[in-house]
């Protein structure tokens, strides 16, 4: 994704002039983006914004009058309007009333402490010429990724990580423990990179960089256990009717409020509708409250989100088309793929890449899309609900509990199978890495409230360095909101006790009272009309997985799929010359990593349709193709 750009050399051995264009320019993917840059008289700072430029139009640095201070942000504020008002009875003025107008004036009245007024979605830096100091924040959530290197007294700062590589000073040494990590989870964990010296910058949190000295301190200024608990008098997982009702009455007054917050500004508004309740919820609300709205889909026609997508697009009425996964759309993939390793510095595997085609078309419809990501975690604690989590609900001691978060997070590539796969001196390099890796993140939560801390693991980890990597590609292309991390949401429904949300039970009571419309709308998770799920269901969902498995061995073609892509057939059939393409290419297996008869097992043992190894196939090909990207000279 684009966005910002930065660099402070307060030593001055860096020719900043050249440099900063150099990381505008990696990130710079389409001809019709706005770049503004921002190099001081004594090319010690330099500061530069790249992308759509979708919120906050006008150019940046935004300066105060004697240019003594700068602000640069990438995302948005929420709620401004309380404290335009509270900063002008303080003497404050205004002139363009955008937000890094608004983080400036918060700056000068309240200093460093300014951060604890923002809502929103946002990454900033802050450059104090008179101290030579420069701030960088990001909101609690760290919705706006911003990667950093601090190497030899000099910072350089990015939404991507292909723009910091721009020195070539740095070193690429490769981070063995975020390959393991990328490999066994499908994602790296905490704030790792591929490479040793690149980090991802921490949610919630301010650094500071002080000239002359070149003292950095890297600090958080809240957290999850910030979140006060509300005692609703309930205990263990019984609760009565109306306390439900009254706590959805409230939790729906509080998602309304972020829908209003969030529908604001004269953008063209869209959202990708699935078959879940997470878009379901945020569209059927928009338009309840009458804002206009284009919708999409994508997948096979046949899928469960295109169906069901299609009947909730037709009940609010909105404005919705279908991308079609077909033959057109496989000769394109595999150039997709590539975009997809470039724009995520491979961060993704290509086989959950959002597709480029389709949001180049919906980028004519729609400014900014509204996401329901994590919502089904979030109010239907979706992780929690499971049967094997349920001991995350107890104060689980630390011997229990850790085997389990390792079981839940290591998904992919089991050691033994990453240390046949790598060839030495790699997989020596590897070995024992996996298990500390988990558990020292892990560790980070341990003294959060019980039934809260496998959500928070998940929102910071496989949220963030997952599912959230894919909205770098859409912020190539437009901006997006998040609804289900607005902070006086998030805040009211962590203050309670987690029993209450599980199984969906919250989310459907709150559904019945602003949308029952939607709840007679079969749901994605189970194929039928949503309601809290309970044992008869969950064991539908597993027979549903056994039947879908047998017709995969028996090679029977799908009916309606619940899957809105199919990489586990695609990968045998349409796309299986992309996949061998690329794993059994001499470049590939010549380059010392991957062990070529066990590349060649796990193919084989795929096209068996014996078992499933798409996942598999689909992060070594990411791994190749990051390496071709970033590596190869």
């Amino acid at each position: 994704m684009p966005g910002l750009v930065g660099v402070v050399d307060f030593h001055r051995k860096t020719h900043i002039g050249d440099l900063l264009p150099r990381m505008a320019g990696s990130v710079r993917y389409k001809d019709w983006y706005t770049s503004h840059l921002f190099i001081d008289e004594t090319e010690s700072v330099g500061l530069g914004r790249v992308g759509p430029v979708i919120y906050n139009p006008q150019p940046q640095p935004f300066f105060n009058k004697d240019k003594s201070l700068a602000v640069l942000m990438e995302g948005e504020l929420y709620d401004t309007d309380p404290l335009r008002r509270e900063l002008l009875q303080k003497g404050s003025r205004f002139e363009v009333y955008n937000d890094p107008e608004l983080i400036l004036r918060l700056y000068e009245a309240y200093g460093e402490a300014f951060i604890f007024h923002l809502k929103g979605a946002f990454a900033l830096a802050i450059w104090n010429q008179k101290r030579q100091r420069l701030l960088i924040a990001t909101d609690r959530f760290g919705l706006r990724p911003l990667y950093y290197a601090w190497v030899n007294g000099k910072l350089l700062f990015s939404t991507e990580i292909k723009a910091i590589l721009e020195d070539r000073s740095l070193s690429k040494s490769l981070d063995y423990e975020a390959v393991v990590d990328f490999f066994s989870n499908r994602y790296i964990l905490s704030d790792k990179t591929f490479f040793e010296h690149v980090k991802l910058f921490p949610n919630a949190s301010v650094l500071s960089f002080e000239g002359p000295s070149g003292r950095l301190e890297l600090k958080p200024y809240w957290s999850f256990s910030d979140i006060p608990a509300r005692s609703c008098g309930i205990y263990g997982t019984a609760i009565k009717t109306n306390a439900l009702r009254d706590l959805a009455a409230e939790a729906g007054h509080l998602f309304n409020q972020a829908i209003h917050r969030q529908a604001q500004g004269n953008y063209a508004l869209g959202a990708y509708l699935s078959g879940g309740l997470d878009s379901r919820t945020i569209v059927g609300l928009v338009r309840k409250k009458g804002y206009p709205l284009r919708t999409a889909t994508w997948g096979l026609p046949n899928c469960y989100d295109a169906k069901f997508a299609g009947r909730v697009a037709d009940q609010v009425h909105s404005n919705h088309f279908l991308f079609k996964f077909d033959e057109n759309w496989f000769k394109t993939f595999p150039q997709e793929a590539v975009e997809g390793v470039r724009i995520t510095d491979g961060l993704l595997s290509v086989f959950h890449l959002p597709s480029p085609t389709m949001l180049e078309i919906f980028r004519k419809e729609a400014q900014v899309n509204l996401l329901g990501y994590f919502g089904d975690v979030i109010l239907g604690a979706s992780f929690l609900s499971a049967p094997k989590m349920a001991p995350f609900l107890t104060p689980l001691k630390r011997e229990k509990a850790r085997p389990l978060v390792y079981k839940w997070t290591n998904q992919i590539f089991q050691e033994k199978d990453l240390l046949r796969l790598f060839l030495e001196p790699h997989a020596r390099r590897m070995k024992g890495l996996a298990f500390p890796s988990i558990h020292q993140e892990w560790s980070k939560f341990e003294q959060l409230p019980a039934d809260k801390r496998l959500d928070y693991y998940a929102i910071v980890n496989r949220g963030r360095r997952w599912i959230a990597e894919g909205y770098k590609i859409v912020r190539t292309y437009m901006e997006d909101r998040s609804p289900f991390f607005d902070y006086d949401f998030f805040e009211f429904i962590y203050s309670l006790p987690s029993s209450i949300r599980l199984n969906h039970r919250l989310y459907i009571e709150i559904l019945k009272q602003e949308l029952p419309e939607l709840l007679e709308i079969p749901w994605q998770k189970t194929g039928r009309p949503p309601k809290p799920i309970g044992p008869g269901a969950k064991l539908q969902m597993g027979l549903d997985k056994l039947v879908d498995k047998m017709n995969q061995l028996l090679n029977i073609p799908p009916g309606m799929s619940k899957d809105c892509k199919r990489f586990d057939v695609w990968t045998r059939k349409e796309l299986r010359d992309f996949t061998e393409g690329i794993l059994l290419n001499r470049r590939t297996l010549d380059r010392g990593y991957y062990d070529p008869g066990y590349v060649k097992e796990l193919i084989s043992r795929h096209l068996s349709r014996r078992v499933d190894l798409s996942e598999h196939l689909g992060i070594m090909i990411t791994f190749e193709l990051w390496h071709r990207e970033f590596m190869d000279p």
